[in-house]
């Protein structure tokens, strides 16, 4: 792996995403707390944050972190692009056939997948507002499909299992239009714009939008972000005040740009910026802490529905206590699923 991004930053880069992606899918559940603009872009979700920062009370902290939280997504997207690179660019493997590459990669996702689906779906079943699942739905789920079908909002349980079928997609543009080519960073500037272009054509039109954004459309700009450092970006030599500076300017930015709907198209650019500034701001003790907590991020990823549908129906008006609970559940069940059942199940092999 290149010198300026190593392996151990990258797995903190994780652990950080998937506290972000785990606190927001908690918070943004809890009554009277402001919702994101993640698939669709209100201008009300602005007003109502800037009310909550104005106004501020001790739910400010529940209303950053449900308004904020859903970028982990771009941090996880950007090091699939990068990891892609370094994994099949960046090693000696050999040239993958396109069936080989798509069926290795579902498989690798898979493995995670049916384990944390398969305990949701029993605590789902025997907890209140249990989900009813079609037998079209349940096949395009377990096919990581269910992103392409109508309001797949509506068809995909538990939600951030979304996040699968947005992956997939992005493997295999990767596979059939960048890997392994000499104009690939033409491509993924095509490929940015077109999607940046949908977006804006669509922005009146919420169902469209969120269609769009529950598929690649909404992850090729960190994705490729990822694949054109992984390729290109050489060793950085910054002291702490540049880095420091950066993570400012960056943190600054994603603020501001929040709050235009074209300035909220580019926020990704900056939250990659921004995370990668931080994680050079840490101390090595720090980083290892992190990298442990990432190697767990896949597990926490798939365990964590699970243990929100438990805690967040019983901790409503005791929001900071069952907040902290489940995390602490979430990171110390997925340890154990880690450890116990994926770690002791196959690996897909290439």
């Amino acid at each position: 792996m290149t010198n300026w991004l190593n392996k151990q930053q990258c797995s903190a880069m994780r652990a950080f995403a998937i506290l972000g992606i785990i606190l927001h899918n908690y918070t943004h559940w809890l009554p009277n707390i402001v919702r994101e603009n993640e698939f669709t872009y209100s201008v009300a979700k602005n007003t109502q944050l800037l009310e909550a920062v104005k106004n501020h009370n001790e739910l400010l902290l529940l209303h950053l972190m449900s308004y904020f939280g859903h970028y982990g997504v771009v941090i996880f997207l950007f090091l699939s692009g990068f990891g892609l690179v370094m994994k099949y660019e960046k090693s000696s493997l050999p040239t993958i056939s396109i069936w080989n590459f798509i069926r290795y990669n579902y498989l690798k996702l898979f493995r995670i997948f049916i384990v944390g689906f398969t305990i949701f779906v029993i605590v789902d079943a025997i907890t209140p507002h249990s989900h009813h699942y079609y037998l079209t739905h349940i096949i395009a789920i377990f096919g990581m499909f269910a992103n392409l079908l109508d309001y797949p909002s509506m068809v995909i349980w538990p939600g951030p299992y979304w996040y699968f079928g947005i992956t997939l997609q992005l493997y295999i543009i990767y596979r059939l239009f960048m890997y392994h080519r000499n104009h690939s960073w033409f491509i993924c500037f095509i490929l940015i714009f077109i999607c940046l272009l949908l977006q804006i054509y669509y922005k009146d039109s919420n169902e469209t939008l969120k269609y769009l954004r529950y598929n690649f459309v909404s992850g090729i700009l960190p994705f490729c972000m990822g694949i054109l450092l992984g390729r290109h970006m050489k060793n950085i030599q910054f002291n702490q005040l540049i880095w420091f500076c950066i993570f400012l300017v960056s943190s600054v930015s994603i603020v501001l740009l929040c709050f235009t709907f074209i300035g909220w198209l580019f926020t990704p650019i900056f939250v990659v910026i921004g995370m990668i500034a931080f994680i050079k701001l840490l101390s090595e003790q720090t980083l290892s802490y992190m990298s442990w907590l990432g190697g767990l991020s896949a597990t926490i990823f798939v365990i964590h529905p699970l243990v929100r549908k438990i805690f967040i129906y019983q901790y409503t008006f005791n929001m900071y206590s069952g907040l902290l609970l489940y995390v602490i559940v979430s990171v110390s069940l997925s340890y154990f699923v880690q450890k116990m059942i994926i770690d002791k199940m196959p690996s897909p092999k290439l």
